[in-house]
């Protein structure tokens, strides 16, 4: 099945992450979805900022493409993450700490030394109808995509971004990104994380296993025990 691809959307370049592979973090996200009536919370490393509600045209609500990384293997960091951080709430509009839902699962890297403060963290807030899948339903060519605020060409290095797809004019060469899902962004679209716990070891290691065995309200009575931890 082919996906159609917008003309400005929100692109997020997945891959493995904290110790956990793309198919297995997606399984669980699926699960998710699932458990949410199709919500679910992707996390990111950084902030697309208050320009994400502009591509909210009309009451329509911004696309959200995922793609995966073209990297052959996951670095070091990101296969072997050492400990592992839960994220247990988010700011709402006016900067007030809330729970994430029950549902919801965001994790990421602990700092490397014990007393550092974690790095910002957010979340994507999505949407979608249809079930999640690793498998590649079209592809992007790189060179096609502009940044959406500055206008300018992209950098490899951008991983979340906020894109425009050339027209016309885009030059020749550059990687084709597959494309592996699309979903909705729903408000507040991007929140910032906060009250990150840590969570141990066995538990962390044994994420993407034990999503394998529950379906949707297990994972629900799951998601809502880790924030106990």
């Amino acid at each position: 099945m082919s996906i159609e691809i917008p003309e400005l959307f929100c692109w997020a370049k997945v891959g493995a992450d904290s110790g956990e592979g793309l198919r297995a973090i997606i399984c669980r996200k699926e699960l998710e979805r699932q458990a949410g009536g199709g919500r679910f919370y992707w996390g990111v490393g950084n902030s697309v900022g208050p320009a994400v509600t502009e591509l909210a045209v009309d009451g329509r609500h911004p696309a959200v493409v995922f793609s995966r990384m073209r990297t052959a293997a996951p670095v070091k960091q990101d296969a072997e993450p050492g400990a592992l951080l839960l994220w247990r709430a988010c700011l709402d509009r006016h900067g007030n700490a809330e729970p994430l839902p029950d549902h919801v699962v965001v994790t990421s890297r602990a700092p490397a030394h014990a007393g550092n403060t974690p790095r910002h963290h957010y979340a994507l807030v999505c949407f979608s109808a249809e079930p999640l899948s690793a498998e590649p339903k079209g592809a992007m060519r790189f060179n096609e995509l502009i940044n959406y605020t500055s206008g300018r060409p992209l950098g490899y290095s951008h991983v979340t971004a906020l894109v425009k797809r050339r027209a016309a004019g885009a030059p020749h060469g550059g990687p084709d990104y597959p494309v592996l899902m699309v979903a909705a962004l729903q408000p507040p679209y991007v929140v910032q994380l906060q009250d990150p716990v840590l969570l141990p070891p066995e538990v962390a290691m044994s994420l993407g296993s034990t999503a394998a065995s529950l379906d949707a309200e297990g994972w629900r009575r799951f998601a809502s025990g880790l924030r106990k931890h």
